[in-house]
């Protein structure tokens, strides 16, 4: 009928409607060059409309919606120039929108949403755009939130601007207490939201970049106890190899804080599950972990409120599962290449075990390489009779 009818405008925006749906199909099907092409169709007779009737706020926003996604196929194939242009015009038509329209909260809701993706777009390459945008983006949020009080996905939304702020400040070590301010707004937001809807997705999305940003920054100040709080926090909201990571972290921060016994614990128990079919944890991951040990080992040592022999007991045992565990990830070839074997030789987190025999064991088997490594004795197994020693065990960034 658009064809048939070119005049008619009702069947040309139809048509241009038909474009945009084909476009985010190809996107979705991963066809980024088809669905340009397509949205391209849709752009060109959605100028042309708003030409005719300038006025009608459909077609405008028809038209923003398209150079919004353009632009998100523009970043994803790194072609950072023309996906700039698209949000831009984007924004335009939004801002105009949202001027002549200021209670319309779908619109403003539009308008945040770009901001926000503009920030994200900047965070990497432009700190102070970014930072611009993201705090045009939560002036608008927060007002929408105020105004819709009974609305979570404001709320939300809302809260995940300060945690995208915050991973923005985080990067910049003279900003990482403006970071963990921006990180601890956001979670409060979202705690109070997960209170009431404990399984909402975005928010539990939100709350684990959340803990986790703040972990990290907390790590970077040397405040082990307040990171190890925040990796434990964020573990409610991760799985897979994720939440080992998250596992491992805190393990780490415990050893680093002197908490010698619980980082020994939760390192070991993620090695033990090494044997499980669930959650089984990276090579990388097992090599953090022994890493825990190692730094466990060194806390226990200087523990002076545990008698000497006791002192050298725990010790020698958190730096014997620690080596055990490196023979593990020695296996499975995650020190076969020259960058890894360089990082494994200068890791200061190791230099406690360099001295041990079982430490220069494994060194002696890495130099003669992976054809005269002995395989015949499974290391899991060792690993998972060693995991009894124990005890009981330790009970998901930008959108």
């Amino acid at each position: 009928m658009a064809r048939q009818i070119p005049g008619v405008t009702k069947y040309q925006n139809d048509l241009a409607a038909s474009h945009s749906i084909f476009g985010a199909d190809f996107r979705d099907r991963g066809r980024p060059e088809e669905a340009l092409v397509a949205f391209a169709k849709s752009i060109e007779i959605r100028q042309r409309l708003v030409g005719i009737e300038p006025t009608n706020t459909h077609y405008q926003e028809g038209l923003a919606n398209d150079y919004s996604n353009v632009a998100e196929l523009y970043v994803n194939s790194r072609r950072r120039e023309e996906a700039l242009d698209a949000f831009t015009a984007a924004l335009e038509i939004r801002e105009r929108l949202s001027r002549g329209e200021p209670m319309d909260t779908e619109l403003g809701d539009d308008l945040a949403r770009t901001y926000d993706h503009i920030g994200q777009f900047h965070h990497r390459t432009n700190p102070d755009e970014a930072l611009a945008a993201y705090k045009r983006a939560l002036e608008i949020r927060e007002q929408l939130a105020l105004e819709h009080p009974m609305n979570l996905e404001f709320a939300v939304y809302r809260a995940g601007i300060n945690v995208n702020m915050g991973h923005l400040y985080a990067d910049q070590l003279d900003q990482l207490q403006s970071a963990i301010s921006s990180y601890s707004v956001g979670l409060d937001v979202l705690n109070s939201v997960l209170e009431g809807a404990p399984q909402h997705s975005i928010a539990r999305f939100f709350a684990r970049n959340g803990y986790s940003g703040r972990a990290r920054a907390y790590r970077t100040l040397g405040q082990w106890d307040n990171s190890a709080a925040d990796w434990a926090s964020a573990t409610e909201f991760a799985e897979g190899d994720r939440l080992n990571l998250f596992r491992v972290n805190r393990a780490i921060a415990l050893a680093r804080g002197n908490r010698h016994r619980e980082a020994f614990q939760e390192a070991n128990n993620i090695v033990v599950g090494a044997d499980s079919s669930a959650s089984k944890p990276s090579p990388g991951v097992l090599y953090n972990a022994a890493t825990a040990m190692a730094l466990a080992s060194v806390a226990a040592f200087h523990d002076n409120d545990v008698d000497g022999s006791q002192q050298q007991f725990l010790s020698d045992k958190y730096a014997t599962r620690a080596v055990e565990t490196l023979q593990v990830v020695a296996d499975q070839g995650l020190f076969s290449t020259a960058e890894s074997r360089e990082h494994f030789d200068q890791d200061s987190s190791l230099n406690s075990l360099r001295e041990r025999a079982d430490f220069q064991q494994l060194l002696e088997q890495l130099d003669m390489g992976p054809c005269c490594i002995d395989f015949s004795v499974s290391a899991s197994l060792r690993l998972a009779s060693s995991g009894t020693e124990v005890g009981s065990a330790l009970s998901p960034r930008l959108r």
